[in-house]
């Protein structure tokens, strides 16, 4: 799809940011340059229902997406400030083409902000206590927070849903604050993500109807509570880690894909992967020690950061010894999706080290992408955001390949969806505002062209 669309100048950055409409499959797009905005609402077949343009009124302190909400012909994005202790709400109405910013008196009490998610076109926003209590809020039309189900849930003392981080106090420069923030790491699990992300302890997935809340911050298994969309009922569920043969495994960590429940755990001598039903059932089960080779592997042992050598940031090697040692000094992960009948995945770990400053920081970083106004992406876009950590985070993994019963399937592996974005992303030129998401259960990029003025998507 290409679809011309002027610009003030060329030297302005460009942002884009979309909405796209469970129910009938209609998409938003938004161009945004500086203040001027540029709304377009397609049909399933892409074709412009509507569009107009405005200039934005949001106060610069809403700088932070948190998610959007369809009701009819409008289409709402929620903001809310840095803290996530003040909101607002923009509008856009593709009937009457016109928008209205509107400032929300949400009152958390002694709730912090968690996250939101979106489902059939409504927006839920989670929230919880210091007493690990749950609370799912519906987004109304009216723009008001209807509690619609709350639960302590039972977990153990390292478990958290919130945790206690330092800040800076607002207006007093140099004085630091404790202050509560959101402990919950989102991850969409039909693409792939980097190991950077998916070592993360606590993980949420929406899948179907339903997200899946896990924490593997527990030494004996990983908790998953499953919270219902329609009826909003929680469950909780366990799932033991697989046991060492050798010692007692120092390292765990879970992926949640397909109803299956994945999970790894290690030690600098031997490593186990587990996948587990829902009920609990082992469907299947890989084990190896540092003396022998690992023999699911469909590629090299990869190494990315900084090596030994100058100027070298890639390295491979095949020794079992060497890996384990290397992942289980650092965090674990294990990242898959499902493509063509087959489970692609990545199996590894990433290493923190002290930096100048007393700061604990990753082995290697990713870069920060923003919507406009600093907007983190990996609020509103948790796709967009995999796209940009997987592209250059720096870890130590290999690739597997499984057939639907969980068997290894031998034979090398093709550049994943994530690699042939990126490929054709370098090969372009003069473009802005690049953009990956789902929509119609489709993988699109979309990116602003500077030279040609059009928003192009392509489908991957």
């Amino acid at each position: 799809m290409e679809l011309k669309s002027e610009q003030e100048s060329k030297r302005l950055q460009k942002y884009t940011y979309s909405i796209s409409n469970s129910l009938n499959n209609d998409l938003a797009i938004f161009i945004r340059e500086k203040k001027n905005i540029q709304a377009y609402l397609f049909d399933n077949n892409f074709k412009v229902k509507s569009n107009f343009q405005y200039i934005s009124s949001k106060k610069k302190k809403y700088n932070v997406l948190l998610g959007n909400k369809i009701s009819g012909e409008e289409y709402s994005l929620l903001y809310s400030n840095s803290n996530y202790t003040k909101f607002c709400i923009i509008t856009f109405n593709f009937g009457s083409k016109t928008t209205r910013v509107q400032e929300l008196d949400f009152v958390f009490n002694d709730d912090t902000y968690l996250i939101t998610v979106s489902d059939n076109n409504n927006l839920y926003v989670l929230t919880a206590t210091g007493d690990q209590e749950i609370s799912i809020k519906k987004l109304n039309d009216d723009f008001s927070l209807e509690v619609v189900n709350k639960q302590v849930l039972d977990l153990d003392k390292k478990q958290k849903l919130n945790l206690n981080k330092y800040s800076y106090l607002e207006n007093w420069t140099g004085i630091f604050a404790e202050k509560e923030a959101s402990n919950i790491f989102k991850i969409d699990n039909r693409i792939p993500n980097a190991i950077e992300q998916v070592s993360k302890d606590n993980k949420i997935y929406k899948q179907g109807g339903n997200l899946y809340l896990t924490f593997d911050n527990k030494t004996e298994s990983t908790l998953m509570y499953i919270i219902n969309l329609s009826d909003f009922s929680i469950e909780r569920k366990e799932f033991p880690y697989p046991k060492g043969k050798l010692q007692d495994f120092k390292k765990q960590n879970s992926y949640f894909l397909d109803n299956v429940l994945f999970q790894i755990a290690s030690s600098n001598k031997e490593m186990a992967l587990l996948a587990t039903s829902l009920d609990g059932d082992v469907l299947r089960s890989y084990y190896f020690n540092k003396e022998t080779p690992i023999n699911i592997k469909n590629s090299a042992i990869i190494q990315d950061g900084k090596t030994a050598l100058p100027f070298v940031t890639t390295r491979e090697f095949e020794e079992t010894s060497k890996f384990l040692r290397k992942i289980s000094s650092g965090k674990l992960g294990v990242s898959g999706y499902k493509k063509d009948n087959f489970y692609h995945f990545i199996i590894g770990g990433v290493k923190e080290v002290w930096q100048g400053g007393g700061m604990m920081m990753p082995m290697t970083t990713s870069t920060t992408i923003t919507l406009p106004n600093n907007v983190p992406v990996v609020m509103y876009n948790p796709v967009f955001s995999s796209f940009n950590s997987y592209t250059t985070t720096k870890s130590t993994y290999f690739k597997t390949k499984l057939d639907l019963d969980f068997n290894y399937v031998k034979g090398d592996v093709n550049e994943n969806v994530f690699e042939k974005i990126k490929l054709y992303s370098d090969s372009l030129k003069y473009v802005s505002a690049e953009d990956v998401f789902f929509h119609n259960n489709k993988l699109l990029f979309g990116y602003y062209d500077l030279k040609n003025e059009n928003y192009k998507l392509v489908r991957f």
